[in-house]
């Protein structure tokens, strides 16, 4: 009689194991930092390179080339002068160009930090201009001094002269306001200046004087008037003594 063969051991049986997904890199948005050791300010599109461009109409008005230029290892955006459109564009422009240069910058990086120095109504303008609008420096100086003008003086006429008064103020001090008067004042006539002068002296020698003997120019009024004033300081003084 034949023996049955004798069987291994049956195969430990598989359980399937459950699929494991994919662990994503998790993206964090990088902050600006300062590297203390090398001295260098970098901005946040530095930290990782960027292998798509922007979309031109969406991003900036500058050209794509501005925007794939380096900083300069010692540039420092907190340190640029403001504008919000409130004060002279050309002295803004100079100070501008200065800090940028000295901290290395050439005209690209002008163009490139240019909208770190806005703000109000300067940004408004600046986010309006078409995209890839801006190419050169000098285009971006010319469209800003276009825009904005430097704040005029308040306009002078012929009135203010005539509600000036001397009242309690001495010769000197009248003298003094009637100069500031007229340097804000250039189109009022030298003979409306020295005949509404005349008229807001309070009565006394001088008035009276000047009454007889009209000045035919500005500079001549003057003269007369500081003149007079020192007579009257060395009048008073000399019945202080006695």
């Amino acid at each position: 009689m034949m023996k049955p063969l004798r069987q291994g051991p049956k195969p430990a049986q598989q359980v399937p194991q459950p699929h494991r997904l994919r662990q994503q890199p998790i993206l964090i948005e990088e902050e600006r930092y300062s590297d203390e050791e090398e001295g260098e300010y970098r901005m946040p599109h530095q930290l990782r390179p960027q292998h798509f461009y922007p979309q031109q109409d969406l991003a900036t008005p500058l050209f794509v080339e501005f925007e794939e230029l380096p900083w300069p290892p010692r540039f420092n955006p907190t340190i640029l002068p403001q504008f919000d459109g409130e004060s002279d564009p050309k002295d803004f422009l100079l100070k501008n160009e200065a800090t940028i240069e000295a901290s290395g910058g050439g005209a690209a990086c002008k163009v490139k930090a240019f909208v770190l120095s806005l703000k109000g109504l300067t940004q408004h303008w600046y986010s309006n201009l078409p995209g890839g609008h801006i190419h050169t420096w000098d285009q971006l100086r010319r469209e800003l001094t276009a825009a904005f003008r430097a704040p005029k003086p308040e306009e002078i006429n012929s009135c203010d002269f005539h509600n000036l008064k001397q009242e309690g103020s001495t010769l000197q001090e009248y003298l003094h306001r009637l100069v500031r008067l007229h340097a804000r004042a250039p189109y009022v006539s030298e003979k409306t200046i020295i005949e509404a002068a005349i008229v807001g002296l309070n009565l006394g020698p001088c008035g009276e004087y000047l009454q007889r003997h009209k000045p035919k120019t500005l500079n001549r009024l003057f003269e007369i008037i500081q003149e007079l004033h020192l007579r009257q300081r060395k009048a008073l003084e000399n019945r202080r003594d006695e």
